[in-house]
C-alpha cells in the first residue's frame, strides 16, 4: 500500500495535516512552534505508561517543550525512525523508534545515549478539521530497566511541565515574602540576644566582643530578609551571600567560644538556628527564576528568566 492509499480516507484538510505531522516527526522533531500549529486549543494528550494527562494547548506546549529540550538527535544511531503509519476517516496512528542523546535537562544533569530501536512509540491521534484534538502516546522499550523507569520518568516530566506552566502564568511572592519576614524577625531577635546575652534561656558569652559578634550574625540574617523583599535578583544574590556568611559566622561563634554549647539547650539552639538558615537559603535559591531583573532601559522592572540585570 502506497502513502497515497493510506491517505485516501481523509478529508483534504486532514490529509495535509497528516503529511505535515509525518514530516515534523521525521525531519523537524525539535520544532516546537511548528508542532503546536497542528494542535487544537482544547487538545488532550495522554501518556502511557502512567496515564499522565495534559489538557489544552498551554499544558501540551509546556510538556512538549521540556521533552524536546531534554534530548537531541544525530543522523546516525540516535534519530527518530518511523516504522509504520495508517489512517481512517478521522484517526491517524503511527509507530516509530526514538534514538536520542540526552542533554540532562530534566534528569538532574545526567547525560546518556539511547540508540534507535531501543525506545518504541505508538501514537494515536484524533483529527478534527485539519488539526489534532486528541493524542494517546504509548511508550515501551527493549530494555527491561527502561520499562521499569518509564512511569516514574513520565510522572517527573509532568511535574516539571506543570511547575514551569505555573511560573509562566504568574509570580506569587507570598511564600518568599513570608520567609523574608521570618528572617528579619529572627535576625532582630539574635541582635537583641547578642547585646542582652540572654533570651528564652539561650545565652552568649559576656563581653563586648561577644555582643558585637553575635549581633553581627543576627544583622546578616535581618539584612538578607530585607534584600529578599525587594524581589530583585541582584539583591537576592547579595542576600544569599549574607546567609552564607551567617552560617560561617555561627560556626565561628561556637569555635571561638563566643556562643557556648555547654548544655543541651545551647547546642540545640545553635544547631536548629543554623539548620533553619540553610533551609531558608535553599528555599530562596530554588525560587531564583521567579525573581525579577530591572529592565536596563526602564525604571520599571520586568520579569526575566536567568539574567542578572
Amino acid at each position: 500500500m502506497t502513502d497515497q492509499d493510506k491517505l485516501q480516507h481523509l478529508s483534504a484538510a486532514n490529509k495535509v495535516l497528516v503529511e505535515e505531522w509525518l514530516d515534523i516527526v521525521a525531519n523537524d522533531s525539535e520544532n516546537l512552534e511548528r508542532t503546536m500549529k497542528c494542535i487544537t486549543d482544547d487538545c488532550t494528550w495522554v501518556m502511557e505508561p502512567g496515564g499522565t494527562e495534559y489538557d489544552g494547548i498551554e499544558q501540551i506546549k509546556a510538556f512538549v517543550g521540556i521533552a524536546m529540550s531534554g534530548r537531541t538527535h544525530d543522523k546516525g544511531e540516535h534519530k527518530l525512525a518511523i516504522t509504520n503509519w495508517f489512517t481512517d476517516s478521522e484517526n491517524f496512528c503511527y509507530e516509530y523508534t526514538h534514538g536520542a542523546i540526552s542533554t540532562g535537562k530534566y534528569i538532574a544533569g545526567i547525560k546518556g545515549q539511547v540508540k534507535t530501536g531501543v525506545l518504541r512509540y505508538c501514537i494515536t491521534c484524533h483529527l478534527r478539521d485539519g488539526k489534532v484534538d486528541r493524542v494517546h502516546e504509548y511508550i515501551n522499550s527493549t530494555s527491561w530497566w527502561l520499562n521499569v523507569l518509564l512511569p516514574t520518568g513520565l510522572s517527573h516530566l509532568h511535574r516539571l511541565a506543570m511547575t514551569d506552566l505555573i511560573k509562566a502564568r504568574a509570580f506569587h511572592p507570598f511564600g518568599i515574602a513570608t520567609v523574608a519576614i521570618l528572617m528579619i524577625l529572627f535576625g532582630l531577635a539574635e541582635i537583641a540576644t547578642g547585646f542582652t546575652h540572654n533570651s528564652f534561656g539561650v545565652s552568649t558569652t559576656l563581653g563586648a566582643t561577644s555582643a558585637y559578634a553575635n549581633a553581627g550574625v543576627g544583622a546578616l540574617y535581618a539584612v538578607a530578609g530585607i534584600l529578599i523583599l525587594s524581589m530583585k535578583k541582584r539583591y537576592v544574590a547579595i542576600a544569599l551571600g549574607c546567609l552564607a556568611l551567617d552560617v560561617v559566622g555561627r560556626i565561628a561563634l561556637v569555635v571561638t567560644g563566643l556562643f557556648p554549647i555547654n548544655n543541651f539547650r545551647q547546642t540545640g539552639a545553635i544547631v536548629a538556628g543554623t539548620t533553619i538558615v540553610i533551609i531558608f537559603a535553599a528555599y530562596i535559591g530554588s525560587k531564583w527564576k521567579q525573581f525579577i531583573v530591572p529592565d536596563r532601559g526602564s525604571v520599571n522592572p520586568s520579569p526575566s528568566g536567568d539574567g542578572w540585570g
